[in-house]
């Protein structure tokens, strides 16, 4: 995933890994914030392999809303569909912005998270 992020050629588009999506706020850091110029909605991706992350995503975007109240994309990629349980599955796609599959699909995965960045297909390079 982090290959096919930085070799993405989208005007404006910036992935960092190890910050927080909030300066006021590193209590949960996603594995990546994608930022695009011009937009001022940053996108937190979360990669699931368990339930832990489903569950940090969803206090992020819980956390965005009623403390910090600032706009964000909270996007979990899931390595499969059978990543954690269907209980947490279903939590997490009601509460975050989008819950999407990489194995097998990954340039849709790819497209859904740029989606969210209201990048459309065709400018990216």
């Amino acid at each position: 995933v982090a290959k096919t992020l930085e070799t993405l050629a989208v005007d404006g588009l910036s992935v960092s890994t190890g910050v927080p999506v909030f300066p006021d706020n590193k209590e949960v850091i996603p594995d990546f914030v994608l930022r695009r110029a011009g937009y001022d909605k940053p996108l937190a991706l979360f990669l699931a392999k368990d339930n832990e992350k489903l569950w940090q995503a969803m206090h992020l975007q819980m956390t965005a809303d009623y403390e910090i109240k600032k706009p964000v994309s909270i996007v979990v990629l899931l390595e499969s569909g059978s990543t954690g349980s269907q209980k947490m599955r279903d939590k997490a796609s009601n509460r975050i912005s989008a819950l999407t599959n990489w194995r097998g699909d990954e340039g849709a995965a790819i497209n859904r998270i740029l989606r969210e960045l209201e990048v459309q297909p065709g400018n990216v390079h």
